[in-house]
């Protein structure tokens, strides 16, 4: 969240304005409302959505950030809320709905499927309780994506290729319809309703050993974008002003983010120099487990 640095990063003026409407938009204190209902209701960690006087952090990016971010943003407008995201570990692809969410005053939502995960947990399982007069009665208790599907949240679905092939069609109806059909036997509605509002981020590993959607969840995406690995230079900038907003306590430097301050390399060249080191050291880690 610190700021980035001048020279390589920019400003986009159409993002600020999507996102400053959002925030101001009648739906925010739903918004806002969801949060405490997720967490009580259904018992869900959510992440919120920073204070108006740090959205200034979330709105300055790389120019291929920025183009993404004006696509969804199109997207959105024509009323197709579903992002695919493929991309090798550690590009990126998680920060893009947690920006989302940022901008535009949402929860955010995270779920990570994993090989021989119970789609209950997802779903949502049949309980028996006790009713005011003692009788038992059936009822569903919804599971993380049931629940927060229904409310306006970013949810961002992390490698649902691993889940049974058979729950993907589930997936496909609740990206195409917004609706997300429930296995239970309990009396009452058995399928719940996506809120128009709700954003559903698909994120996928691209290595050798990782699995590719389904082309029918591709087909349903408004945005379908493959990350990579940004320019050496360009990491290692990233990496030096990330270890700014870490150490800035401690570390006694200052660095100016003003458009016309000169870039970071020139500011602080010996955390710059170290910023490389580590990038230098960390593209040979990925290239000895590829």
């Amino acid at each position: 969240l610190w700021p980035v640095p001048p020279g390589r990063f920019s400003r986009s003026d159409g993002l600020e304005a999507w996102a400053r409407a959002a925030r101001a938009d009648e739906r925010l204190a739903e918004r806002l409302a969801a949060l405490d209902e997720l967490r009580e209701r259904h018992g869900i960690a959510i992440v919120e959505p920073p204070a108006p006087e740090a959205l200034d952090r979330y709105l300055v990016e790389d120019e291929a950030t920025i183009d993404l971010a004006l696509a969804i943003r199109n997207s959105f407008a024509r009323g197709n809320r579903n992002v695919v995201l493929y991309g090798p570990p550690g590009v990126g692809k998680s920060t893009v709905p947690k920006r989302i969410a940022a901008m535009l005053g949402m929860g955010y939502v995270q779920i990570t499927c994993a090989r021989g995960m119970d789609t209950v947990m997802l779903l949502g399982t049949d309980v028996i309780e006790l009713g005011p007069e003692g009788q038992p009665h059936q009822r569903i208790r919804l599971g993380t994506l049931a629940a927060a599907a229904q409310y306006p949240v970013v949810i961002e679905l992390a490698e649902p290729a691993e889940l049974d092939p058979d729950f993907l069609t589930n997936i496909n109806q609740l990206l195409d319809e917004g609706l997300l059909t429930l296995w239970s036997a309990a009396p009452g509605e058995k399928t719940v309703r996506r809120h128009p509002d709700c954003v559903i981020v698909l994120t996928s590993n691209t290595g050798r050993a990782d699995k590719h959607l389904p082309e029918s969840i591709d087909d349903r995406a408004g945005v379908m974008a493959v990350l990579t690995y940004p320019e050496e230079d360009e990491e290692a900038v990233r990496i030096a002003v990330q270890a700014l907003g870490l150490l800035r306590d401690g570390l006694g430097a200052r660095f100016d983010p003003a458009p016309d301050a000169p870039p970071v390399a020139e500011q602080l060249p010996a955390l710059f120099a170290r910023a490389v080191a580590t990038q230098r050291l960390v593209a040979h880690l990925r290239g000895e487990w590829a």
